[in-house]
């Protein structure tokens, strides 16, 4: 079962990947997919002229996508945009704000409003949204008799099925990642179900994720071992001049960056290299208190990773913020769990010569980074 997302959104992007790759940890019948699109876009397009989205215009969107991208009708698509939405399921003298809705296999998710209830990690809140959505739309709940429909608790119970009219009572479900055994049995033996125990056991295990991060609490002691980062270096014994492999782990978490691995690694790992160093823009360009940070960093790059040209440093060193933050996403999605996560993330601060910097602010006993790699930290 495949669920294509389209993530319209100019904004936030690099948090969609990251929400995909935590939905993508378990194995099972539900595979999930952001879709690659162009500003050419037919749908993209469209989109760009709304100012909110009605059932119509979504109907639209969802038609124009499904034929560009060429998806089946049992395919489940699922759009993310900021705008706000009509939704046709609004309850006469219900105050509540709808942020998601579905009609027959296409979902839609407003990508933000989600600050109140997900304790400063507002992507949880449409990683929320596009599971609860799913497991109705999979479960065969239909949102037109919503009132009728037993299946939706009214009075709060924690459940993904809680209609949740008030901010405490979506804070309350989102966190609880629980599917009530009421609503378990329905939705495997409903007529209209298209859900098997392998799907079901998936979005158990998604739901669970996110409420353990909402309620990570950053109060637990945890061992030196748990908060340990370790660097290591893999070489081939019969290929004496090649390049080793960078593998890095958190406690017993291994580190893996994904699609651009590679690239990402060797950005980390110098960063890492030079723990509670700020560097920054200026330091690469040959302005800043670190005027070898460039040439440090070329030597390391070429170590890990090979030769690397004039553009490929351009571009990294143009879009240091945007290529920073993908890369703490990315860490706080792998080890699931945000204090550790937020640990070992990429900080930025100001310097007097208005430059941000971006530094890895932890305690050196804390990290395990092989001797010979230790000769690319600035002087």
């Amino acid at each position: 079962m495949d669920i294509k997302i389209a993530y319209l959104s100019h904004r936030g992007r690099s948090d969609m990947e990251d929400v995909v790759a935590m939905f993508s940890k378990d194995v099972g019948p539900i595979t999930f997919q952001l879709i690659d699109h162009t500003n050419s876009s037919e749908y993209y397009l469209l989109h760009r002229e709304l100012e909110n989205i009605d059932s119509e215009n979504f109907k639209r969107l969802s038609k124009l996508i499904r034929e560009e991208v060429g998806l089946k009708d049992d395919d489940v698509l699922v759009i993310v945009s900021p705008r706000e939405l009509n939704s046709p399921y609004k309850l006469e003298n219900s105050f509540k704000n709808w942020v998601s809705y579905y009609i027959k296999n296409n979902i839609i998710i407003r990508s933000s409003g989600y600050d109140k209830v997900t304790e400063g990690k507002p992507y949880l809140g449409g990683a929320y949204q596009i599971i609860e959505n799913l497991f109705q739309n999979l479960g065969g709940i239909d949102l037109a008799v919503l009132v009728e429909n037993e299946r939706i608790h009214f009075e709060p119970e924690g459940c993904v099925n809680d209609f949740a009219e008030e901010f405490k009572e979506v804070k309350y479900k989102m966190r609880s990642g629980f599917i009530c055994e009421k609503c378990k049995e329905a939705a495997l033996n409903s007529e209209s179900s298209r859900m098997d125990k392998g799907a079901l056991h998936q979005i158990e295990n998604i739901l669970n994720r996110i409420g353990n991060r909402l309620k990570d609490n950053y109060t637990i002691n945890y061992t030196p071992d748990e908060l340990k980062i370790e660097v290591i270096l893999e070489r081939d014994p019969h290929k004496i001049y090649a390049r080793p492999r960078c593998r890095m782990k958190i406690g017993n978490k291994a580190i893996n960056f994904g699609r651009k691995g590679e690239l990402m690694t060797v950005r980390y790992l110098f960063y890492l290299i030079n723990h509670n160093v700020p560097i920054g823009k200026y330091d690469f360009i040959g302005d800043g208190v670190y005027n070898d940070a460039a040439e440090k960093y070329k030597l390391l790059y070429e170590k890990i990773q090979g030769s690397v040209s004039s553009k490929t440093l351009g571009d990294y060193i143009d879009n240091l913020p945007k290529l920073h933050d993908r890369i703490s996403n990315r860490i706080i999605n792998e080890v699931q769990n945000d204090y550790i996560g937020d640990l070992y993330s990429l900080k930025s601060l100001k310097t007097n010569k208005t430059d941000t910097c971006y530094i890895i602010n932890v305690e050196p006993d804390n990290i395990d980074i092989p001797e010979e790699l230790m000769e690319f930290r600035v002087a």
